[in-house]
């Protein structure tokens, strides 16, 4: 099954402490509950190590990916560190979301507020959810070269953006003609969501809200 993501962009350090720090308070840990060892991918292979700061060492350098023990779910989590933006992702097993699972839309909201405190925690400057498919469907691989280059997103289902970010591609009211949700999650940034959940999110619509985004800004430089 392809997994979902979270994905967060943000510059300087990788804040390793900063984020475990959201991700214990979530109801996570790094320990394997079992056999008491951080497990994880870095450079394609898999590791166990029970000392955290040489892992946190090996993926500032590296990036890699951490797996996450909670009670009723595991995550994992990714870190991508070759580009001038950092960049980490929440990933949830698709499995999660299926239409058998009673407790998806408690995963929903649960995985929603991660990504939002990650936000706040790293000072994150643009933020968005995707999945396997729509992300090879929709390009979201290009968002780190758009907002590097001061370009706007690719819009996903459920985005964030940092006020000084979204201000350089037109302030909020680059939304007023779009049905969305906005909430401001501190002064720092809003949440954008087109559907409520990722297994509501319908690829025609994305595809033509992305369509409608793209000519709002072509309007907008031709107006500058």
């Amino acid at each position: 099954m392809p997994n979902y993501f979270y994905n967060i962009l943000f510059s300087g350090d990788s804040k390793f402490n900063s984020i475990i720090e959201i991700i214990s308070q979530a109801g996570y840990t790094l320990l394997n509950p079992e056999e008491q060892v951080i497990t994880g991918i870095i450079d394609s292979e898999e590791f166990e190590s029970d000392n955290k700061d040489k892992v946190q060492q090996a993926l500032s350098e590296k990036g890699g990916l951490l797996r996450l023990w909670g009670k009723s779910i595991n995550l994992s989590l990714w870190f991508e560190v070759n580009s001038p933006l950092r960049e980490i992702s929440v990933i949830a097993e698709q499995a999660y979301f299926t239409e058998n699972n009673p407790n998806r839309e408690f995963v929903s909201e649960h995985l929603k507020k991660i990504f939002s405190e990650l936000c706040k925690k790293t000072t994150s400057v643009y933020g968005y959810a995707d999945d396997e498919h729509s992300c090879k469907v929709f390009g979201y691989d290009s968002n780190i070269e758009n907002i590097n280059t001061g370009k706007e997103p690719v819009l996903s289902w459920f985005n964030y953006f940092s006020t000084d970010y979204l201000e350089k591609i037109g302030g909020k009211k680059i939304f007023q003609n779009f049905n969305c949700n906005i909430t401001e999650i501190n002064s720092g940034g809003i949440l954008v969501s087109f559907f409520n959940h990722p297994w509501e999110a319908d690829f025609v619509e994305i595809q033509l809200l992305n369509e409608k985004w793209k000519e709002e800004h072509i309007f907008r430089d031709i107006l500058k």
